[in-house]
This record gives C-alpha cells, sequence and structure tokens, in this order.
C-alpha cells in the first residue's frame, strides 16, 4: 500500500466541525441522507418542513449571538434559511458548501466529473514516482485533476499498481470544509459499500477490523471520529487483504482530504 503522507495531520487540535464561513445569501446543500427538518424557531418543536437530501437552501441569517447544537454526533449551529417560499432554521451540521451526489455517483471520481468544474488537462504521473517503459504495468501510474467549486481548488487522484487501487479528493481552501462535510460526502458516494458491511457485521458481531479490533455497526452509520476529531477511518471490510475509507480533516487550512484504497 501507497503511503498516505497523513500523520502530521493527525495531532492538530480539536476543533468544533460544521460547515462554516458562510454569509447570508450563500447557497448550502443538504448532505443528510434522510433530510433535515427545517423549523419555526432554532431548537424548537415546530418542524415547517422536511427537507430532503439534495435541497439547496439560501441562508437568510446568521445568527448572533451563535446558538450550538448537536446532532448525532457532529456539533454545529442553528442558522436561518430560505428553501423556495418558506423561510425556518435548520442544524448545520447536516449541510455542506458541496452538491450532492446523484445516484451515478459511485466513486471520488465520478462525483468530480459529475458536479465540479474542471480546471486544465489530466496529469498522468507513476506510481512510487517510477517509470520503467517495460514495466510500465508493474509500476503502476498516479493521474491527478484540478477541478473548482465556488473559491475552491478540490484535486482528484487516481492511482493503479499490480496489488490494487485507490483514490482520494482533496477539499481545499475557499469555502472551508470540514470533517463532517467529508463524512456526509462519502456517506453518500459509498452507501451502498457502508451499509454492506453494516449487514455483515450483523451476520457476524464478532468481527474485527484489520488491526483486529472490534467493530461497531454504528461507526459505519453515524459521524464517528477519532479521539483528537481530526480524522475517521473504516475498514470496508474486504474479501481479501485491506479496503480502507479514511477522512482527514487539517483545522490550519480548511482541507479535508478522503481516500479510498485497496490492495494488498
Amino acid at each position: 500500500m501507497r503511503s498516505l503522507l497523513l500523520l502530521p495531520l493527525l495531532f492538530l487540535p480539536l476543533l468544533t466541525f460544521a460547515v462554516k464561513g458562510y454569509r447570508a445569501g450563500d447557497e448550502l446543500h443538504v448532505l443528510a441522507l434522510s433530510g433535515v427538518r427545517l423549523r419555526a424557531t432554532p431548537g424548537g418543536d415546530k418542524v415547517l418542513a422536511t427537507l430532503p437530501y439534495g435541497t439547496k437552501v439560501v441562508v437568510a441569517e446568521v445568527l448572533s449571538p451563535a446558538q450550538p447544537f448537536e446532532a448525532e454526533g457532529r456539533r454545529g449551529f442553528w442558522v436561518k434559511v430560505k428553501n423556495k417560499d418558506q423561510v425556518g432554521y435548520v442544524f448545520d451540521g447536516f449541510l455542506s458548501w458541496l452538491p450532492a451526489p446523484d445516484k451515478s455517483c459511485i466513486d471520488l471520481a465520478s462525483y468530480a466529473q459529475k458536479h465540479l468544474k474542471p480546471l486544465g488537462a489530466k496529469f498522468v504521473g507513476h506510481a512510487f514516482g517510477c517509470y520503467n517503459p517495460d514495466e510500465d504495468e508493474i509500476a503502476g501510474s498516479d493521474d491527478t485533476r484540478f477541478f473548482q467549486w465556488g473559491g475552491a481548488t478540490i484535486v482528484l487522484s487516481e492511482s493503479w499498481y499490480y496489488e490494487g487501487a485507490g483514490e482520494g479528493l482533496s477539499l481545499n481552501g475557499g469555502a472551508g470544509f470540514s470533517l463532517e462535510e467529508g463524512w456526509l460526502l462519502a456517506q453518500a458516494i459509498f452507501k451502498a459499500d457502508l451499509d454492506r458491511c453494516v449487514e455483515l457485521i450483523a451476520e457476524d458481531p464478532d468481527r474485527v477490523d484489520y488491526n483486529d479490533r472490534p467493530l461497531n455497526a454504528a461507526s459505519y452509520q453515524q459521524f464517528s471520529p477519532a479521539k483528537d476529531g481530526t480524522y475517521l477511518e473504516l475498514d470496508m471490510l474486504p474479501e481479501g487483504c485491506s479496503d480502507m475509507l479514511i477522512i482527514v480533516f487539517d483545522p490550519q487550512t480548511k482541507t479535508v482530504y478522503i481516500s479510498r484504497h485497496s490492495g494488498c
């Protein structure tokens, strides 16, 4: 397996995660698969509507003072939004700057190609920095493409080599992404695989991950970052060798890195 070079990010301080940096007039998207409730007041009992996955909302007001809230392990704030002719309050822990993946997005590459604006040509490299014309299939290759969404530059990397394959999506700068947004995006793109993991654990509750740690089905369904709050790692239960989904957040640059790598 290739080194992901992510270790320096794992020791950064804990921050409150949620989509951040938005202002009145900005457009956000509902990335919670079950939708989000539009309430008459922040945290109030009266529900005006349930906004389904993929709904676009416009920020009507950023509340001051801020009103924090926590749901399903996510921490964030109430924000006043407008959806068509309705105005109400939603929890921003289920919102994202990013557009919601549709059913055709089965991996990070298909999501970027379908929903993001490409920047320039694809850069083709070679895995491990190797290039041997006679053994190129063994050496493998790295492809890198750049995309844009709003003010953010997004980098898609894809790699193939004789023992496996992988892809990564780096959401860098611009709007200021969060670990929770990375998890919401991964949940939508890899939903079928995550559901399969839950089913396998239900069939065999004694399953362990590649480090022989007990598996918890809940971690495949809800936001469960590591203790320092900067990364989330899931064993995707392959038939052989390894298949890992890793999401890392750098609070200094507001960059989120999502990777899926499988192989031996």
